[in-house]
């Protein structure tokens, strides 16, 4: 799988979404993690790190692996209150709230993030959106995904 060269990623703005390909560090080189750190152990440590706060997901290019990898661990029920696939646009911008321009974008993750946070009443949200497919969407290059993420009123 190819990386993001850091030339290409749009600068961070002040939030936390921002294209990500979850195998590469900054500068390109493979994560440590990448290779050793499985789906489940992912999720063991979000359940371990959330100290009591319910999190929900709203996935789109992701298909709802996120929320699966969430209830396959231990407890699920005390952390994980659910997620939604929004994988067609309508999904997102009528269920969820999106208004950017482009729903392959970080601000339309941010606003998925806020979306899934309201519905479903928790305090954290975590999203995806990007192109899953082999080809370039709207200009955006296959491969990409933008991660949204909520704690509280944060972004």
């Amino acid at each position: 799988m190819d990386h993001w060269p850091t030339d290409a990623r749009p600068e961070p703005g002040p939030h936390r979404s921002e294209p990500s390909n979850g195998q590469f560090d900054d500068d390109g080189s493979a994560h440590p993690a990448a290779s050793t750190m499985t789906n489940e152990d992912l999720a063991a440590a979000v359940a371990e790190s959330l100290r009591g706060r319910m999190i929900a997901t709203a996935e789109s290019c992701t298909g709802g692996r996120i929320a699966e990898a969430l209830a396959g661990t231990d407890n699920a029920s005390e952390f994980f209150r659910g997620g939604i696939v929004a994988y067609q646009d309508v999904v997102k911008r009528e269920l969820l709230g999106v208004t950017a321009t482009s729903v392959l974008t970080a601000q339309a993750a941010e606003q998925m993030a806020l979306g899934v946070t309201r519905l479903l009443d928790v305090e954290v949200g975590v999203s995806t959106t990007g192109v899953a497919g082999d080809s370039s969407e709207d200009g955006t290059p296959p491969g990409t995904v933008y991660i949204g993420v909520t704690v509280g009123a944060d972004v």
